[in-house]
């Protein structure tokens, strides 16, 4: 049981640093919109996405990347303003 818990904060930890992180590296390069609904639907996917890949892992390897590059990029789409072709660029150097 206390094993569990300890599992699920760590999970917990990894999948809010994974936010913090990618908000920071995007915030580097690119203006923040104000908050529209499809950016925050793409970021609840993206946590959803996160904490799915690390309890249930039923998916090849490249699969994972493939759909984590994807969510990244439309996080960068519909979150910041910049040049279409950096933000695709720079989601898949994530």
């Amino acid at each position: 049981m206390f094993k569990n818990v300890i599992e699920l904060i760590l999970e917990g930890t990894v999948v809010f640093l994974s936010v913090v992180i990618l908000k920071i590296y995007f915030g580097v390069f690119f203006e923040e919109r104000q908050r529209e609904i499809r950016g925050c639907i793409v970021w609840i996917m993206y946590v959803i996405w996160q904490i799915i890949i690390s309890w249930i892992n039923i998916l090849p390897g490249y699969i994972n990347v493939l759909i984590s590059i994807a969510l990244v990029t439309m996080i960068c789409i519909f979150s910041y303003d910049g040049n279409m072709g950096q933000m695709i660029v720079f989601s898949m150097v994530v």
